[in-house]
């Protein structure tokens, strides 16, 4: 949603939140979105999952604002440095989160390309006050529309470390054990980072009690690896050196953090720290910052609290990542309280059996995170008996593949394994509707792909044109389509708290993205 300027650091306006929707009803839409798609991607009897969903609301006169979900996805796993794939094809990163914001890529992907169409109302349109991006009409946001993410559990890193008053909290209290089933999993078996609870304790009968006293609560922690002073010196390319916490000691709190991977470390950030980053920078990313009047920023962010844990602390943390520890950074980076749109409004909801019912949750019965992943996003047209009209993927997480596909070490990963939200597909797809936009929107080839003319691109002469483009790479196109952005984050890296942030590996920046959509 395009906002005016904010009521203070970190701080929603009391007008912005009086227009959100509540955070029971964005969840409510994302489970019963999720409820109603196919098993595909879905965890089985025994597995768990998170499940994040981007969620966009319209406001309706003396009504609460209509909801729809744009994007969903789950996921928990992480790709290792040496996994990674330069070609692009391969998803390094398959926490819900990240997939979520890059399934609502796909989504602005799809509503772009049907603008003009007849039919159901689109959530974007052209901007008729800003000139033209990249030789193409800017676009932006209908009027009202709200931007929300929903989250099943907290996500990872720094919102999943509780302040002192929130430990001080969780040992003052009985209840159940506050575990991390991804800590258990990385001592067993080298896996994943998502924090999660441990078993809960069931009702005891007086006389249970006194013999078998309740546990008190154990801090929650987080599996994402602290950055340390070492991390600048690794090689390109090589997990970057981390900071030992012991379990016996409370974890630090307003720190960068990486996801550690299936035994080896990985180049991803946790999710807190990419959540912090689209705060100031907007969900678009580079690409489409160019496209866009203004950056798509996020109104609300609401998260269920893990049964056992503190939803004042949870909110608090969740404050803390989000919001306060980058404001010193933009501050700085001359991004200030006047650039910004108002903070997300931050919600907290407590445990839902819903949510559990779905795999959403650890429990007895579901003891293992799930390997498989989910990915959708909403398509033009609505829904169809009740069904949403969207695009569904099955993904292997450790793998980063479509589901069904598979990786040997040292072969090439074949296109049809590479998911529609891989850099290689999304890159693509963008140069694809880029040529499109700037032909003021073309018809059909003679194999039913929409396609238009030559490709130009901001401060270079055409890059792409006639049927068989150019080479044309992915970070050259970044480089000329998202040059404002990357200035301003380039602003926000020279802040000693982004100092440690862990570059990608330029090799990935080289793969080709001058042909059709694969």
């Amino acid at each position: 949603m395009a906002h005016g300027p904010a009521a203070g650091p970190g701080t929603p306006s009391p007008a912005h939140e009086n227009m959100l929707p509540s955070p029971q009803a964005v969840a409510g839409a994302a489970l019963d979105c999720f409820a109603a798609l196919p098993r595909t991607g879905k965890p089985q009897a025994h597995e768990h999952t998170v499940l994040a969903a981007i969620v966009l609301s319209t406001p309706t006169p003396h009504c609460p604002p209509t909801l729809c979900v744009a994007a969903l996805a789950t996921g928990t796993k992480c790709l290792g440095a040496s996994a990674r794939d330069p070609g692009g094809a391969a998803l390094n990163d398959c926490h819900a989160e990240v997939l979520a914001r890059r399934a609502f890529l796909l989504f602005l992907h799809a509503h772009a390309r049907d603008l003009g169409s007849q039919g159901a109302v689109n959530p974007l349109c052209r901007d008729e006050e800003g000139g033209g991006g990249c030789g193409a009409p800017r676009l932006r946001l209908r009027p009202g529309v709200g931007v929300h993410l929903y989250v099943s559990q907290p996500p990872c890193g720094d919102a999943c470390v509780h302040d002192a008053e929130g430990r001080e909290a969780a040992h003052g209290s009985a209840g159940g054990t506050l575990g991390e089933a991804r800590s258990q999993e990385n001592a067993a078996s080298a896996s994943d980072d998502r924090e999660v609870l441990g078993k809960t304790g069931c009702t005891l009968s007086e006389k249970h009690k006194q013999d078998n006293p309740p546990p008190t609560r154990t801090l929650p922690r987080t599996g994402a690896k602290l950055l340390g002073l070492e991390s600048q010196e690794q090689a390109l390319g090589t997990a970057p050196a981390t900071i030992p916490e012991p379990h016996t000691r409370p974890q630090a709190s307003g720190h960068l953090r990486r996801k550690p991977g299936r035994g080896e470390g990985t180049l991803s950030m946790s999710c807190s720290d990419k959540l912090a980053r689209w705060r100031l920078l907007g969900l678009q990313g580079g690409l489409w910052s160019r496209l866009l009047a203004a950056p798509l920023a996020l109104d609300s962010v609401t998260v269920h609290v893990p049964r056992g844990a503190g939803a004042d602390a949870t909110l608090r943390a969740l404050r803390r990542a989000v919001v306060d520890r980058v404001a010193p950074a933009a501050a700085a980076a001359a991004l200030g309280v006047e650039a910004l749109p108002p903070a997300p409004a931050l919600r907290v909801l407590p445990a839902d059996a819903a949510a559990e019912a779905l795999g959403l949750a650890p429990g007895p019965a579901r003891r293992s995170a799930a390997g498989g992943c989910l990915l959708w996003h909403a398509l033009p047209g609505g829904a169809a008996a009740g069904v949403p009209r969207g695009a569904l993927e099955g993904l292997t997480g450790v793998l980063g593949l479509r589901s069904g596909h598979k990786r040997k070490l040292g072969e090439g990963i074949r296109p049809s394994a590479a998911s529609a939200a891989s850099r290689l597909r999304l890159g693509r797809s963008f140069v694809d509707l880029l040529r499109l936009l700037q032909a003021g929107g073309a018809g059909e080839d003679a194999a039913g792909v929409q396609r238009a003319g030559d490709l130009e691109l901001p401060g270079a002469a055409t890059m792409v044109s006639g049927p068989r483009p150019a080479l044309l790479s992915y970070g050259e196109v970044k480089a000329r389509c998202g040059g404002e952005y990357y200035e301003r984050w380039a602003g926000l890296r020279r802040h000693a708290f982004f100092e440690h942030w862990i570059p990608k590996p330029p090799a990935e920046l080289h793969l080709d993205v001058s042909g059709l959509c694969l």
